[in-house]
């Protein structure tokens, strides 16, 4: 049997040829046939190829990138900045990078591939959905994974802030285990350091306040009923009167839900007798779990989690990785390559995406060069507490180091984070920390991972090794190779003299290997991953903005409220013209806000892709074509009075003097899942006798 792919060696003996002179930027190459097969996606088992790479089956496919491993290894070494502390900030909050990782946690998981040997097509699994379904907070649902679940809502564990309802916090759900006890998640790296571990948190919580909003809807539903009856049953007659459809919210033999609440007021039996009027949520939920009904409610706040799941990244997280103005592009224009035909074949069959192995191995992991290596967590008895992400036994006293895998309470330390100093909510933005400028280098603890206890003994501990090797792995293309091909479609449809301006044509914007790569290489081309970092750099957006909070009914929110969220709009300057500036205007770094336009492509067609295919197949998350309005969702503004259970929240947005309207972001999020109150040491420590158990 032949194999599917070329050895090593046959691609080095392809490449030869291409390689002398930096010829991969040669206009002759890729072939016309190359060209054409771009956006030809193929699903290689969740896992696939939008571009595909030269094989006995595609024989004018893309050469893949030929450095060895030992070449990648010392690129990578080179990779890394000197110090511990965050250094060189961009605009963005550095919640950003972390709801990013989560992201990537969401709809990939390759178990099987190795640093060490390439991979044939046939080999390619992703234990996640190409879906963002967030299957990483759900796992397999509540048959499939009964333990993750109490219920309707998800279960949590240990509390980690402490105080009434409207502020408590939980820890992920734990396990025993010797060392530390292990969390019980969909998908176990999401504890993997502190901070994804609280995002993790965050999202169960949102999903638990739903189910509450969803129990309060039902529970006033059942109140005007019986308002409407005088007080006497007759829930059926009372609620077809309202002149709503019977069964909105839920049927079952004996009616809706509300209805058969309301019914159950008059019902006999100590615990109707000692309800009496008083239709709480916990009556609500008992008459659910009596009727058959948990299903229902759970799977009405899971559509509700994943529907402001996908606005927030639609409306916030994607324009700020790609600029407001390419997103608005891709909406308007479609995608050039990531299924630009869209979900459905002709005979209206569903078409099942994939994750494109340029976007998990490359295009996506950008964001590892903006992790800052160090984060403010929340005020403290003796000034702010300060922690490392990636501990792994630093000698600074005044640090908290927690290695990877631990509970938000231990013995060194409460790790329960104030999202306020990591995204502008309540406080000032002067105290939030900012994620790194997307460039070639990363944070130094990324060069440890074996040290922070997230990559076991004897594993490839450099993050960036790591990247570079899989990418090799996965055969993907230079990255001036894939310039090509994507620049070429973008300066087609005037998307480079536009959203990009400077160049006069697509190879203007091909940017040669630099130093670092020919140095370490002994080649003029560049691996994928670290072209679109270079490129970033090059002709990522510089752009801040003023974004105002306002209130459901439209007024302002206070002062404290508002903050500079950095949405990028543009790129302003060209490349050239940004250095000149940077050297004129003494030294100021400019680029490395977003992505350049090649990263930008990948980036920003696959998340828009999937959030499109998840509205075509299952016509629920968001529209991206229409203006969402709350009353879609039946929410009402306050949805309900409960001093718990705030207004869903919006946010509105202004940048470069253009108004973008109220879109839902991540501050949103937070504020809506109840994890935004500020937090100090009293909330976390709140006494003596719990000083040492709590890890105060």
């Amino acid at each position: 049997m032949k194999k599917a792919l070329l050895s090593t060696v046959a691609l080095l003996a392809l490449n030869a040829s291409a390689l002398a002179g930096g010829s991969h930027a040669n206009p002759d190459y890729p072939s016309p046939a190359a060209m054409s097969r771009a956006g030809v996606n193929v699903n290689l088992g969740g896992f696939g190829r939008i571009f595909a790479v030269r094989n006995p089956g595609a024989p004018d496919g893309l050469l893949p990138h030929p450095s060895p491993r030992y070449d990648l290894v010392r690129l990578a070494n080179r990779m890394f900045t000197e110090a511990e502390a965050n250094e060189d900030p961009s605009d963005l909050p550095a919640a950003y990078v972390f709801l990013g990782q989560f992201v990537d946690h969401d709809i990939t998981f390759d178990t099987v591939t190795s640093f060490n040997a390439l991979a044939p097509d046939r080999d390619f699994q992703n234990a996640r959905t190409a879906d963002l379904d967030l299957d990483c907070v759900y796992g397999g649902g509540p048959e499939r994974t009964p333990f993750l679940y109490n219920g309707p809502y998800l279960r949590v564990g240990a509390i980690t802030v402490y105080g009434d309802d409207a502020r408590r916090r939980h820890d992920l759900l734990r396990a025993p285990r010797p060392g530390n006890p292990v969390a019980v998640i969909g998908d176990p790296r999401n504890d993997e350091n502190f901070v994804i571990s609280n995002v993790q948190q965050a999202f169960i919580a949102f999903h638990n306040r739903m189910v509450d909003r969803i129990l309060e809807e039902r529970a006033e539903e059942a109140r005007q009923l019986v308002a409407r009856a005088g007080g006497n049953g007759g829930g059926e007659s009372a609620y077809e009167s309202t002149g709503r459809p019977v069964g909105q919210y839920g049927t079952a033999p004996g009616g809706s839900l509300a209805q058969l609440v309301a019914s159950s007021i008059n019902e006999s039996g100590p615990r109707r007798e000692s309800t009496g009027t008083q239709v709480d949520r916990q009556l609500v939920l008992e008459i659910a779990e009596e009727n058959g009904l948990v299903s229902e409610i759970l799977d009405e706040a899971r559509e509700a989690t994943i529907h402001h799941y996908h606005r927030m990244l639609a409306e916030d997280f994607i324009p700020r990785l790609i600029g407001i103005r390419r997103t608005q592009d891709i909406l308007e224009n479609g995608r050039d390559f990531y299924f630009p035909n869209g979900f459905r074949n002709l005979d209206g069959t569903t078409v099942e995406p994939f994750i494109p192995l340029e976007f998990a191995a490359a295009g996506y992991r950008f964001m590892h060069s903006m992790v800052p290596g160090r984060l403010t967590i929340r005020a403290g008895n003796n000034g702010e507490v300060i922690a490392d992400i990636f501990g792994g036994g630093q000698s600074d006293p005044n640090v908290l180091t927690p290695r990877g895998f631990t509970p938000t309470r231990t013995d060194q330390g409460s790790l329960a984070i104030d999202w306020n100093r990591l995204a502008p909510i309540h406080g000032s933005p002067s105290i939030v920390t900012r994620a790194r400028r997307i460039d070639p280098l990363l944070a130094n603890p990324l060069s440890q991972l074996v040290a922070a206890g997230i990559v076991g003994a004897g594993g490839q501990g450099n993050l960036a090794a790591r990247n570079l090797s899989r990418g090799r792995t996965y055969l993907l293309p230079a990255g001036q190779t894939l310039a090509q091909v994507i620049l070429a479609k973008l300066e087609e449809r005037g998307v480079l003299g536009t959203i990009y301006p400077g160049g006069r044509s697509a190879a203007d914007y091909i940017l040669p290997a630099d130093d670092v790569t020919k140095e370490s290489l002994a080649i003029n081309v560049t691996p994928l991953w670290y072209y679109v970092l270079q490129e970033a750099s090059e002709y990522g957006a510089s752009f801040d903005s003023n974004v105002r909070r306002e209130s459901a009914g439209g007024a302002t929110a206070s002062a404290a409220d508002i903050g500079m969220m950095g949405l990028p709009d543009t790129v302003a300057l060209t490349a050239g013209a940004q250095r000149e500036s940077a050297r004129g205007g003494g030294g100021a770094r400019m680029g490395g806000a977003t992505l350049g336009p090649v990263g930008a492509t990948i980036v920003g067609e696959v998340l828009l892709g999937l959030i499109d295919y998840h509205r075509e197949t299952t016509g629920l998350g968001i529209d991206l074509n229409t203006t969402f309005d709350y009353q879609d969702l039946g929410y009402n503004s306050p949805p309900i009075a409960e001093g718990d259970l705030p207004a869903m929240t919006e946010t509105v947005v202004s940048a470069g003097g253009q108004s973008f309207g109220r879109r839902y972001l991540l501050r949103n999020f937070l504020h809506d899942a109840g994890v935004s109150t500020p937090v100090d040491e009293a909330d976390v420590c709140p006494g003596v006798a719990t000083r040492q158990e709590d890890g105060c």
